[in-house]
Formats: structure tokens, C-alpha cells, sequence
């Protein structure tokens, strides 16, 4: 199940293949897969989003007879796919990248899930308001004989922002720049972490939860390492005096001083046993209501 889009070129314009790859290969994260002569996928994954999509290039499709003719506009056997049940960032990832595209080669689009069937020059509002509207339609429709893992909109907003940000924040070298990664518990409610091993200096995202790891002595000078989850507001207001806040864009904390106070403090945290959750993908769960 995807959302489909057929791209179409004027009819007195020449778009040369050739250009076509040289404009996906100067795009990060995408790679060209030739699969035939006549058929190329420019396939794009983001490995800090996870955001997943493809742009096809298929003659073959010429055969196609659900595409329609167009006096003004030509097609140009492209297509690109993105799936549904994603929450609402991989569209407008995706679709900022098609609006380049289409402006850069003059295309026009036709939307099979839009009425009326015709071509036309899309804007990326229209685009992103169709993937939204026919991704809740199908996600509806799919949670009556599957459940659907769902999350607040706010906390995949921040989770997107803060990712595709964080390497731009100016900390000391010795400072992490953790991950935030999304969770969910036996009755699959879904929360976001991120992890704070042996209370290493860090930038604290606003999370549900923080991952702590501690390390205990044990019999024989051996050491334990103990992993659990602690709500992230009870991180907050143990170390709200060590703590600085960094407010912007998008807000975080930073903590760095490590003392006997801040490590006594650290190994007094609650002990939640993070065996009762599973760690998710982002494309495991969508950010509206069901």
C-alpha cells in the first residue's frame, strides 16, 4: 500500500535521462539501482530519519492504461511511491525532495488518488495534504484487522527536529549528542527514550524515558552492569540543579558536571525494568489518532 505519484514532462520538452541521474546522484542519500536497461529505481534512504521512498524510471509503463492523455503534458515513465502507515514527517521529507524535482524539470503530476483524474502542477501543500488524507484512510482501514501503534504528533515533531539538528549543536567534544529512539510497553503504548550510560556528560533530549546504565561491584572483582528506564521527568528534577537549558528551536538540557553529589544522585534513580518494553522503527506506528 502506497501513495503513487505519475510525473509528465511538456510535450515540447527534451529531458535527457543522463540528467535525470545526475540530478538524483548530487541528492543526498539517494543511490541509483539500474534494474533492466529500460528501467532505473532512484531509491533514497535517510539513515538519520529512516525515511524510505523511490522514484522509478520504467518504459515499460507506456502500456499503462490507467495513465491519461494530456494535450499539453507528455508522460515520462516516472513514478514515485512512498508507503502508508508512516507517520507524517516521511511525507514531508519525501515530498520537499519531489517538489525540487518537479520544479527542476518542469513536470506536472498526476495524482491517482486525487479527483479529478486529470495533470496538473501540484504545489507541495497539495501533495502533502493528499498523502495525509489518503494515509489516514488506509491506516483506518488497516487498524480494523491489525492494530496500529500510534505516538502524539508533538513527540515524532521533536524526535524529527531535534534529529535532523543535533549534529548542528555546538558542545564541548566531550559531551554526547545521544539518539532518540521510540519504545512501546505490553499494551503497546509507544514512548520515546534516549540513553544515558554511567552518567556520561550529555545533551538531554525531551523524552518519555532516559536509558540509564549502571555498573555495580561484584563478587570477585567482577562488575554488574544493571540497564533500566527512568521517566525522563524524574531525571529532570533530581538534576534540575545541574542541568543547563538550552532553549531554541529545539530545547534540550545539558548536563556536565560529574561529582560524588551528581553520581550519588545518579545511582539513586528508580529501577524500571526495561525487559517490559520493545524497542520500535519509526515506521512501525503513525502520529495521528485512530
Amino acid at each position: 500500500m502506497s501513495f503513487t505519484l505519475e510525473f509528465f514532462k511538456q510535450k515540447n520538452c527534451q529531458i535527457h535521462l543522463d540528467d535525470v541521474v545526475t540530478f538524483f546522484h548530487n541528492e543526498p542519500y539517494f543511490f541509483v539501482k539500474p534494474l533492466d536497461d529500460d528501467l532505473l529505481q532512484f531509491v533514497y534512504q535517510n539513515p538519520k530519519t529512516n525515511v524510505l521512498f523511490s522514484i522509478t524510471y520504467n518504459e515499460r509503463n507506456d502500456l499503462n492504461v490507467d495513465i491519461p492523455e494530456d494535450p499539453e503534458w507528455e508522460y515520462c515513465y516516472t513514478t514515485f511511491n512512498l508507503s502508508y502507515i508512516r507517520p507524517t514527517y516521511y511525507a514531508e521529507e519525501s515530498l520537499k525532495i519531489v517538489t525540487k524535482f518537479i520544479r527542476h524539470f518542469n513536470l506536472a503530476i498526476y495524482n491517482p488518488q486525487e479527483e479529478p483524474f486529470i495533470v496538473k502542477e501540484y504545489s507541495y501543500e497539495e501533495l502533502l495534504a493528499s498523502y495525509v488524507q489518503n494515509n489516514k484512510i488506509i491506516t483506518t482501514e488497516f487498524n480494523k484487522k491489525f492494530q496500529v501503534l500510534t505516538i502524539d504528533k508533538t513527540k515524532v515533531d521533536y524526535f524529527y527536529n531535534y534529529t535532523t539538528k543535533k549534529d548542528d549543536i555546538d558542545v564541548e567534544e566531550d559531551i554526547a549528542l545521544p539518539d532518540i529512539s521510540f519504545i512501546k510497553d505490553k499494551d503497546n503504548n509507544v514512548y520515546t527514550i534516549f540513553p544515558w550510560p554511567n552518567m556520561i556528560k550529555t545533551i538531554m533530549p525531551i523524552t518519555d524515558y532516559v536509558l540509564i546504565e549502571r555498573t555495580y561491584k561484584g563478587i570477585l572483582f567482577f562488575k554488574k552492569t544493571v540497564v533500566r528506564i527512568v521517566p525522563f521527568i524524574e531525571v529532570l528534577d533530581t538534576f534540575r540543579d545541574y542541568l543547563d537549558e538550552c532553549l531554541g528551536e529545539v530545547p534540550y538540557y545539558i548536563f556536565d558536571t560529574i561529582n560524588e553529589t551528581t553520581k550519588a544522585l545518579y545511582y539513586e534513580l528508580s529501577q524500571n525494568n526495561f525487559d517490559d518494553y520493545d524497542v520500535i522503527g519509526t515506521d512501525d506506528f503513525v502520529d495521528f489518532e485512530l
